[in-house]
């Protein structure tokens, strides 16, 4: 996997590679406060992934590209920031790749951002590394 310049929210993956995301919690932010959808392409409907077991602290998340190459596939995550939360409170995405591409920054959701729902492209390529 390979994060695609200048924007933090489109991959390179390759076909069948798993895709690891680690949501690390700041400042107050609930790991029930958020919510994860995966679709086969972008545009359509996903269906919602489950954290790893035990990852309740620390939600982890992970699927495995289906797509050939030149697909797409499509990961939106939503952050409901109820409660007593500040400016500080978010959320730090990291994700990491079978097939390289370790530990990549994915973009932060701060309590007082205005879009708490962030989609994230995996473009399928032949070549990872």
């Amino acid at each position: 996997m390979k994060k695609i310049p200048p924007t933090n929210n489109v991959y390179h993956v390759c076909p069948g590679e798993e895709v690891v995301m680690v949501f690390t919690p700041f400042a107050g932010a609930d790991p029930e406060m958020i919510t994860i959808s995966h679709a086969n392409q972008p545009g359509q409907p996903g269906h919602a992934l489950d954290p790893d077991a035990g990852s309740h602290d620390t939600p982890t998340f992970r699927f495995t590209v289906t797509q050939a190459v030149g697909g797409s596939e499509a990961v939106n995550y939503e952050c409901d920031f109820s409660g007593a939360v500040t400016a500080d409170t978010r959320f730090e995405l990291t994700l990491t790749g079978s097939q390289g591409g370790q530990d990549l920054e994915g973009p932060t959701v701060f309590a007082d951002d205005q879009n708490k729902l962030i989609d994230l492209a995996f473009d399928v390529r032949s070549i990872c590394q």
